[in-house]
């Protein structure tokens, strides 16, 4: 053997390893892009009025919604154009919403502005096809592994990094912009670098590409049981998608907020849509008596408490109730000097009378109080007083589902419409490939890939709130979870390599997920009673070891679900190797597919349960893989005997 024919993982003298390293930058480098928003939360919600801890999650669906259908089309294009023309054209492209978001400054900009940025979760399927076209079968799960690993490390970086640069080094009110917009600037300047030091294939190795064949997005079958199937797979992806919209109705974005400085001086802050004196006290209001400049409003069934106004001096004369005062009216309400506004008696009592004002309105109440504007609750905390609405009403929920029905007929009649003639005129020996091996692929995808998502947009908050760590110090410590991806994966794919089975080693990593993320749900915070006799949430266990614990924990979890990705993607080219971007494309909509699910359901449990659902996800796919998997033909082809050595 040559040493030409040598294959060195760190040989920069190589073509094909120099192919690896520009594209496994270049999966870094997106998945920064992606993942460069978690661990800004807090630097965001105190950057905006109308952002919080609540309707942040709103944002965190947004930036997992359109990777699905983004990698469905991704798997497409690759196998027509390329790898070097996709993955440069979505570097570029994906600058422009990743600046809208970075200088947003209203809720609706920052959504829309995710939504277009979750695309670039795709870039990852680009490089698996780039990496089968330079690596022959016998070493693919370690070429695979390798890429996806050192790619995938961008998330963590993200979390650990982003932080820094954001909050620590720039600094500043928009220090976080900054180290967002400039990690979108920098994949734009890389993916102009990558489209002229790449190409597609080895010089000599181009495949020769017939004219008359079809390059569609439908994914072709062998069977008609493999055509079920797909009908019955696509199902998923659209589901999510109808599913995340109905998350994203429900949540819930601050429509207004009152401010009342701690001095009891009256402001006023955008509440220009409220046509009536609104007043949110831990009592009621049934009375109010005015005489001269003084206005004051009574508590229901109680003539001594009472909210005293004086509209000469703009300040509560006297308060005898624990309240926030906002005053606005069908009148006027506007600033000249000091603060002026003319009350409307009529709608005051229309308001008001018998209307019990609580800590939480009632849908039936808000109805009442804010005439059909939407508001669905609200948040007091000291003088801080906000409304809330859904993200968009129900009908344009409609709308959107019925939408999604649309496109998924016509996806079914277009596989229908491609793979019947196919199936009735015969297909040859060597198209055929199991269907039932990539429906098996997308339950790992969903329950590793899937979970990974979910786990790393919510991992900074978690220990933040477990340890009541810094966002910093917590973006650390989560970086745990996806710093083993450098190992991880590339230790899958060279067992996948090794272990003369596929399957067995994809069952093995399977077993490991469930068994890792079960202790992860012991990381958890239990209730208990403090000295005083109140109910408290603590960590389950307590002091400095149990932190060094909970990290080896997570690590150990992450071990197992980076390694079965690794062998996912060792598995993918073999299937159907002229078919590698449309099968990763499926595979890989369905790990946003798991994300979708394993967020939705994080908005409905505790961190506990949702580590436990996450363990019994990844049990169910061992299932799955054990009766659908099959160990591919030809997975451990011999036509190049090079040996991967690390230099």
């Amino acid at each position: 053997m040559s040493s030409e024919d040598k294959f060195r993982l760190f040989d920069w003298s190589q073509e094909r390893v120099r192919v690896l390293h520009y594209t496994w930058i270049a999966f870094f480098l997106t998945f920064f892009v992606w993942f460069n928003m978690a661990p800004l939360k807090t630097a965001m919600v105190d950057s905006f009025s109308f952002l919080d801890a609540s309707n942040f999650k709103s944002l965190l669906l947004c930036n997992v919604a359109l990777t699905i259908p983004a990698r469905i089309v991704i798997g497409a294009l690759v196998d027509k154009h390329g790898p070097r023309v996709v993955f440069s054209g979505l570097m570029v492209v994906t600058l422009i919403p990743g600046l809208m978001f970075a200088f947003g400054n209203s809720f609706m900009q920052l959504v829309i502005s995710r939504l277009l940025l979750s695309s670039i979760g795709a870039g990852f399927v680009i490089g698996i096809k780039m990496t089968d076209n330079w690596f022959p079968p016998k070493y693919i799960g370690r070429a695979e592994g390798f890429y996806a690993g050192w790619g995938n490390f961008g998330s963590a970086a993200a979390a650990g990094l982003i932080p820094i640069i954001g909050l620590s080094i720039i600094g500043g009110e928009f220090g976080w912009r900054w180290s967002m917009a400039i990690s979108s600037i920098v994949t734009a300047l890389y993916g102009v670098f990558y489209y002229f030091k790449v190409k597609d294939f080895p010089t000599g190795k181009e495949p020769i590409q017939n004219k008359n064949k079809k390059v569609t997005s439908v994914l072709p079958v062998s069977s008609y049981a493999g055509l079920l199937s797909s009908l019955f797979w696509t199902i998923p992806l659209y589901a999510a998608l109808g599913l995340l919209a109905s998350n994203l109705q429900k949540q819930q974005i601050i429509a207004e907020e009152f401010n009342s400085a701690k001095t009891n001086t009256i402001s006023v802050t955008s509440f220009k849509n409220v046509d009536a004196v609104q007043v949110l006290t831990k009592g009621g209001i049934n009375n109010f008596y005015e005489k001269g400049d003084e206005l004051r409003l009574y508590a229901k069934n109680d003539k001594t408490s009472y909210i005293s106004y004086s509209q000469k001096q703009d300040t509560i004369v006297n308060s005898k109730i624990d309240a926030s005062l906002l005053l606005a009216s069908r009148g006027e309400v506007y600033r000249k000097g000091k603060l002026k506004i003319k009350i409307d008696k009529t709608t005051l009592q229309k308001q008001y009378n018998g209307l019990a004002i609580k800590k939480k309105y009632t849908a039936e109440e808000l109805k009442s109080v804010y005439k059909g504007q939407g508001i669905n609750g609200f948040y007091a905390d000291g003088n801080v007083v906000r409304t809330y609405k859904n993200m968009f009403n129900k009908d344009i929920l409609y709308i959107i589902w019925a939408i999604l029905g649309v496109f998924y007929i016509y996806k079914a009649f277009s596989i229908l419409k491609f793979n019947i003639p196919r199936l009735k005129a015969g297909i040859p020996e060597e198209e055929k490939y199991p269907f039932s091996s990539v429906a098996a692929l997308n339950t790992t995808y969903f329950a590793n890939f899937g979970a990974e998502l979910a786990v790393v947009s919510m991992l900074p908050m978690f220990f933040e709130g477990i340890f009541n760590f810094t966002p910093q110090m917590a973006g650390v410590i989560a970086m745990s979870f996806a710093f083993v991806n450098l190992f991880a994966r590339p230790l899958g794919g060279y067992l996948s390599d090794k272990m003369g089975s596929r399957k067995k080693t994809m069952l093995m990593y399977m077993i490991g997920i469930t068994l890792g993320f079960f202790l992860m749900g012991l990381i958890s915070k239990s209730i208990g009673t403090g000295a005083d006799g109140k109910t408290i949430l603590a960590p389950m266990f307590d002091g400095a070891w149990w932190i060094v614990v909970s990290v080896i924990i997570t690590m150990f979890c992450s071990m197992f679900v980076q390694g079965a990705e690794g062998a996912t993607f060792a598995m993918i080219p073999s299937i159907k190797k002229d078919l590698t971007g449309r099968i990763a494309g499926m595979a890989g909509a369905y790990g946003n597919v798991g994300a979708v699910a394993y967020l939705f359901i994080l908005t409905q449990v505790d961190y506990k349960s949702f580590f436990f659902i996450l363990s019994v996800g990844a049990a169910i796919s061992v299932v799955a893989c054990y009766f659908l998997l099959k160990e591919p033909k030809g997975s451990f082809g011999e036509e190049d005997e090079t040996e991967l050595e690390v230099a």
